[in-house]
């Protein structure tokens, strides 16, 4: 098994760690599904479907979140510190609609 994971750290994708790779490919399929609900939790103003727990979690943990975006800068390692980083500032956006929910008679009001 020592061997397999020893390869797996040298393996190179077009002279790039495989490491990179995959996490610029997580990157590129994560931030755009975060993006859409993130649209859909600010066009609805509300975010109640949530948890103040889980959003709290999110925050501060990793892979998401503020605790991905230390891991990130300690490590420095790119992908995490932007997946983690992004993670953060949604759920930022999240705990505010959770804290501030809009109602449609207000949001009816402002069209």
């Amino acid at each position: 098994m020592d061997t397999f994971r020893t390869k797996l750290k040298n393996y190179k994708i077009k002279g790039y760690p495989l490491d990179m790779v995959l996490g610029t490919i997580a990157n590129i399929l994560v931030i755009p599904v975060f993006t859409t609900q993130l649209y859909k939790v600010i066009t609805r103003g509300k975010a109640t479907d949530y948890s103040l727990g889980f959003i709290i979690l999110q925050l501060l943990g990793t892979p998401e979140g503020g605790g991905a975006a230390i891991t990130g800068i300690v490590k420095k390692d790119l992908n995490i510190f932007i997946i983690g980083m992004y993670g953060f500032i949604y759920y930022c956006i999240v705990l505010y609609y959770f804290l501030n929910p809009k109602s449609k008679e207000i949001n009816n009001k402002i069209e």
